[in-house]
């Protein structure tokens, strides 16, 4: 144990963290809907994502859909899971409209690489 003391083998080493791909060109998906430009808080509406590449990796996705209006510093808000679904905006994400959210979906493939996702729309009351 006197030995195990004066060793380095239990000394603590830098964790290399994954770099998110948010470069749209090397992203394996799409966002398909909600389509348009303008969503409104209160009313449900379908996010469904395409994949662009089927590989091994992308047969077993796992997905998130979050949302974030900058402007009010509340930070992102988890709207749904799932390649595709339903989802609702909350009134609260929101104090003033119209205001700008940026729909974030984060993708992570069968090998735990982890891709995102960015769409911007008006959102109205």
């Amino acid at each position: 144990m006197q030995g195990m003391l004066r060793s380095y083998k239990f000394e603590s080493h830098p964790v290399l963290l994954q770099e998110v791909e948010q470069n749209a060109d090397r992203v394996p998906y799409e966002i398909v809907e909600p389509s348009g430009d303008t969503l409104s808080a209160g009313k449900p509406y379908r996010f469904a994502a395409k994949i662009k590449r089927d590989t091994r990796a992308t047969r077993s996705m796992m997905w998130l859909w979050t949302g974030e209006v900058s402007t009010e510093g509340q930070g992102y808000r988890v709207l749904g899971t799932g390649q595709e679904g339903e989802m609702t905006i909350p009134a609260t994400l929101a104090r003033r409209y119209p205001a700008v959210i940026n729909l974030r979906l984060t993708g992570m493939n069968a090998n735990g690489k982890v891709y995102f996702s960015d769409r911007i729309y008006k959102l109205t009351q």
